[in-house]
């Protein structure tokens, strides 16, 4: 986020230093580039893709297994025969503070994960988990509040425990009290 706002400081002055389009141009097109390396991406990936583009270093055989496990998100595509995984599971860093924030996910069970990590909730300032959990808004963002840029901006292990402990509350507020 701190790269993303140098960015369009330098952009701006860039602009108003120099008013030649190439100059202008240029500028944008690197606050483009940052832009992109800074968000996560809504779309789904095949396993073919995934597996051919190298995100996550596994065969089909690893990808099912994980699913099955409980510590990659994905499921079954319009067709039935069809496997789909979110692909900003496969943005740093994702994959490293992913796997324990699915298990318990998983093992609570009821809730289907794709649905879980992309519905802004309030009690994380509109932020969605995956979202939190990456340090890294959705491309279709625009703006960050004050205080998502404060959850966003804090340290891995501290979001990943926000959103372990929001989900943890989601379950209490589903299965209410206990007699």
């Amino acid at each position: 986020m701190f790269a993303e706002a140098v960015a369009i400081v330098q952009a701006q002055e860039v602009r108003s230093v120099s008013r030649n389009s190439r100059a202008a141009n240029v500028a944008g097109d690197l606050l483009k580039a940052m832009r992109e390396l800074s968000v996560l991406p809504l779309t789904t990936l095949t396993p073919a893709e995934v597996i051919e583009s190298h995100f996550a270093g596994m065969s089909m055989d690893d990808l099912v297994r994980e699913l099955a496990a409980g510590r990659l998100c994905g499921g079954r595509g319009r067709e039935a025969s069809d496997l789909e995984f979110p692909a900003w599971q496969f943005v740093e860093p994702a994959r490293q503070l992913l796997p324990p924030v699915m298990r318990a996910v998983h093992e609570a069970g009821g809730v289907d994960p794709r649905y879980f990590w992309t519905i802004r909730y309030e009690g994380l300032f509109d932020l969605t988990p995956a979202e939190l959990l990456c340090g890294k808004l959705f491309v279709t963002r625009r703006s960050v509040s004050m205080e998502q840029a404060d959850y966003l901006a804090r340290s891995d292990k501290e979001r990943q425990r926000i959103v372990v402990a929001h989900h943890e509350a989601l379950l209490a507020e589903r299965d209410g009290p206990h007699a």
